[in-house]
């Protein structure tokens, strides 16, 4: 077993379930940082660098970038080629769902999708996202399709996945009556 601190790129489509899975992440004690631009990830992971604690660290990456988000693949690339002694391999994780679901979660939370404009609907901007987000797809390390999972399926692929692999390293709950 890998001794060494893991490293998890989070990515995908807006509305797929990036925000609970980050949160799922912190529940696993990763350390998670939401919204960041791409060009700030390589000096992000280097705040792991030694004599700090390593700890387990999240961090989530997306359309929200804008203009900075063409880096985020050349970014990732760089860091699985570069050599760590603090990090585990990096983990390129993408989440993504049908655009009916895609639709259909907007629609019930409220939320404006980011790529929206006055010229733009939801219905373009999310073919847009799908465009900007085609070669992270093909390039993630591990992608999870949230189109028919419940928040608690998505939870659980992520525990599995990321989660401690020891027993003694998950949480135990007694209850005595």
């Amino acid at each position: 077993m890998n001794n060494k601190t893991r490293l998890v790129i989070i990515t995908g489509m807006s509305g797929a379930g990036k925000s609970l899975a980050t949160a799922t992440f912190e529940d696993l004690n990763f350390y998670c940082i939401d919204n960041l631009p791409p060009n700030l990830l390589p000096s992000a992971v280097d705040q792991w660098l030694p004599p700090r604690k390593p700890e387990n660290v999240a961090i989530v990456v997306d359309a929200r970038a804008g203009q900075f988000f063409g880096d985020v693949l050349p970014i990732c690339k760089e860091l699985h080629t570069r050599r760590m002694e603090h990090f585990a391999r990096p983990v390129l994780l993408f989440l993504t769902a049908n655009d009916a679901e895609l639709i259909k979660r907007f629609k019930e939370t409220r939320r404006r999708h980011p790529l929206i404009t006055k010229e733009r609907g939801i219905i373009d901007a999310i073919k847009l996202e799908r465009e900007m987000l085609a070669d992270l797809s093909e390039n993630a390390d591990k992608t999870i399709d949230t189109s028919n999972l419940e928040p608690e399926g998505l939870r659980r692929i992520i525990r599995d996945t990321f989660g401690p692999s020891h027993a003694q390293e998950r949480l135990m709950i007694s209850v005595v009556s």
